[in-house]
């Protein structure tokens, strides 16, 4: 796991030093080792975080005609089983997965992305050809940015502020991207919150060559299977898929540990990972009594004999570490659960440099409750007003009795009231899970998006709302989270859910499979519920997101608010009214995060530092 960087094109005497300024800007993801490699009209950099062969897999590495050099990041999972099928025809000198990429480019080319699992992003320079070859993984796990020069060159990193730190780009805002944000709390996976700047889109490949840039997508979600599938062949078909992903994501030659929150899905992951390491370490956060889930993990760890550390929230400023967030994100991201990663990550780091996670499994199997409400959307029918209005009195009258049942109803209303906004418009996300309206977004002075969302709608819409939060809501928001806050700790966050012989089987599946009458993760639940403990089986989902209601009446938030705010010359100002921030700011709700996690952005990340007593 590292930062990449370089810069291809017209050739320049300053093209090594904004390189290494740009490592520099990432020694975060790679503090082990720094290299920088210079051809005629090529540059590439790299600052290493030792995971695979410690010793022989430093980068910049050139292939055994040094013909063709690489960076890369990211881990490319069960690759000595690759390795071994190329080593007829490729004199391999080391035993990382990094020399794999360049044995494969050799034999294949581009068509090396089809046989290629793992989660990396990549840039190889051809010396032969004079061109650049990149891509990105499936998912969206590795970040790119790019830009094009005036003068005609190509530059690229791992991070924003290693591009910045280049002295290359002068970031301009997109509107479209900031009421993306405004309105789903991330920006969007195929944009960039600068308009300068480009993202290479997951599952993507980018060729830069003559002075020109070509992106092309490389892979797609599958299409649902053709074949009918019994419940019990696609158990045990998950179950085989899913071990093995596990079994691959616990190589490396360094302390390796998971993150257990409670929930299934990181359960899961930990009942398979300790059946194949001993004295597993495990890693819990809590948030106090109001949101705590420890207790269930920690009956997972008694289980299962993990040595496990538990961190809470209490012990930490929460405006210290909303000033940290804002520098590690170069991107505004306002998912509050932000926090927890990077804490969780940071006390990961101090034992381990890499750790498994369950992120994926909700989009992957049905994990939210959100996919409930769009099944009852679908099988509602005409006419159906007067058993919505019942469903929503029933609800609120079952409230003090049964929450359970009452929730159960009012999912049902509000499933109801969405199924003619989900025939008319069929954009989905845009129908739920938005946090400021297009005519709030008018209110604000701000652009209202107008970003097609990346989903294939079909008849079966649970499965099209899942495909959706794949193609969206995990790359913008999930995966950015955990990268940006894993690597600002020099730590290696793998997701065996998103093994893409794993991940392509789940998403191919019905909905049926995952979704069965008030039961998501139903195929999880069979596959693995006699590996939980009951607490685990019996636990109501609660996630991972903070009390943000909470935190924003803290003294010190306020206080902090107190320093942005009543600062006349507050970047937020060029883009809000004052008298427009300050009444959402009472509110003190998820639309009050959001603006001060943008103006914090702001002011850490476009030139205006915030200074604190």
């Amino acid at each position: 796991m590292c930062g990449i960087a370089g810069i291809a094109g017209n050739p320049s005497p300053e093209n090594r030093f904004s390189v290494e300024r740009m490592v520099q800007a990432m020694r975060h993801r790679g503090p082990d080792a720094f290299g920088v490699e210079t051809f005629a009209s090529c540059c590439i950099g790299h600052a290493r975080l030792s995971i695979v062969d410690l010793g022989t897999g430093q980068q910049p590495m050139f292939s055994a005609d040094r013909r063709q050099a690489i960076t890369f990041n990211g881990e490319i999972y069960g690759f000595r089983l690759i390795r071994q099928r190329l080593a007829a025809s490729y004199n391999f000198v080391t035993s990382s997965d990094t020399e794999v990429l360049l044995a494969l480019y050799q034999k294949m080319g581009k068509k090396m992305l089809d046989v290629l699992p793992g989660m990396f992003a990549f840039a190889i320079w051809d010396e032969n050809s004079q061109s650049l070859f990149c891509a990105r993984d499936r998912f969206g796990e590795k970040p790119f940015y790019y830009a094009t020069l005036p003068d005609g060159r190509l530059v690229f990193a791992s991070e924003l502020k290693a591009l910045l730190a280049s002295g290359l780009i002068e970031p301009q805002i997109d509107e479209q991207s900031l009421g993306h944000f405004f309105k789903h709390l991330y920006v969007h996976p195929t944009r960039c919150i600068y308009k300068n700047v480009k993202v290479l889109p997951p599952g993507h490949l980018l060729r830069f060559e003559g002075g020109r840039c070509v992106v092309e997508p490389y892979w797609k979600l599958p299409e649902p299977v053709a074949a009918p599938i019994s419940e019990s062949e696609a158990i045990e078909e998950f179950t085989r898929l899913f071990e093995k992903s596990v079994r691959n994501q616990l190589v490396a030659d360094v302390p390796i540990g998971v993150f257990l929150s409670g929930g299934l899905d990181s359960s899961t992951v930990t009942a398979v990972a300790a059946s194949t390491v001993n004295n597993l370490r495990t890693f819990s956060f809590g948030f106090g009594e109001n949101i705590n889930e420890l207790p269930v993990a920690e009956s997972m760890a008694r289980r299962y004999g993990t040595v496990h550390k538990v961190l809470q929230a209490g012990n930490h400023k929460i405006s210290d570490l909303l000033l940290k967030t804002a520098e590690i994100f170069d991107e505004p991201l306002a998912d509050s659960s932000t926090i927890p990663t990077y804490l969780i990550s940071e006390a990961a780091s101090r034992e381990c440099k890499v750790v498994l996670g369950g992120d994926g499994g909700d989009e992957l199997l049905g994990g939210y409750d959100w996919y409930k409400t769009v099944a009852v959307a679908e099988r509602s029918r005409s006419g159906e007003l007067a058993k919505t209005v019942f469903c929503k009195v029933l609800g609120r009258l079952l409230r003090p009795f049964n929450q359970e049942k009452a929730a159960r109803f009012s999912t049902i209303a509000h499933g109801m009231q969405l199924r003619h906004i989900l025939q008319t418009d069929r954009k989905i996300l845009a129908a739920l899970n938005v946090y400021f309206s297009d005519s709030e977004l008018q209110t604000l002075g701000i652009k209202p998006e107008d970003i097609a969302e990346s989903a294939v709608i079909s008849a079966d819409l649970p499965d099209s709302a899942m495909r959706a939060d794949i193609c969206n809501y995990l790359p913008g928001n999930i995966l950015t989270k955990i990268d940006r806050a894993a690597m600002a700790c020099s730590l290696e966050l793998r997701a065996p859910f998103l093994d893409v012989e794993l991940a392509e089987f789940c998403i191919s599946l019905p909905s049926r499979l995952k979704l069965k009458n008030w039961t998501r993760k139903y195929l999880l639940r069979r596959a693995y519920e006699n590996a939980w403990t009951e607490e685990v089986r019996k636990h109501r989902k609660q996630g991972f997101g903070a009390p943000v209601n909470v935190w924003l009446s803290l003294a010190d938030v306020q206080e902090l608010q107190q320093q942005i705010f009543a600062n006349g010359s507050a970047r937020i100002y060029d883009f809000i009214d004052r008298a427009q921030v300050s009444r959402i700011l009472q509110k003190r709700d998820y639309q009050s995060w959001i603006v001060l996690v943008f103006a914090l952005w702001l002011e850490k990340n476009t030139g205006k530092l915030c200074s604190r007593p």
